[in-house]
């Protein structure tokens, strides 16, 4: 995936910079989640949205495949930059 995409390898520094900004890691998480979901639009909730139209519309559908709402995906990135932080070796000060 990332050798068809290369913006998906600069998206990704973003988690191995323990001085990364909460609005970097964000916005980077975001951008991925939607390159992930084959997204067409520029954020994440509208996406979503989208999608949920589409599974709604189906006699069948599969609310599982729905893409993560910007909120929950923020969430998801801290979470990975935690892990990443803490497998070199940097603990990281959490923050409310």
């Amino acid at each position: 995936m990332f050798r068809k995409h290369e913006r998906l390898k600069a998206i990704t520094d973003v988690f191995y910079d323990a001085l990364s900004m909460a609005e970097e890691v964000s916005a980077a998480g975001e951008q991925m989640f939607l390159r992930f979901y084959q997204g067409r639009k520029h954020d994440l909730n509208s996406h979503t949205y989208s999608a949920f139209l589409r599974f709604a519309n189906k006699v069948k559908s599969d609310l599982p495949l729905e893409p993560s709402t910007k909120g929950s995906a923020q969430q998801e990135v801290f979470r990975v930059l935690l892990q990443v932080q803490q497998w070199f070796g940097n603990h990281l000060r959490l923050e409310k």
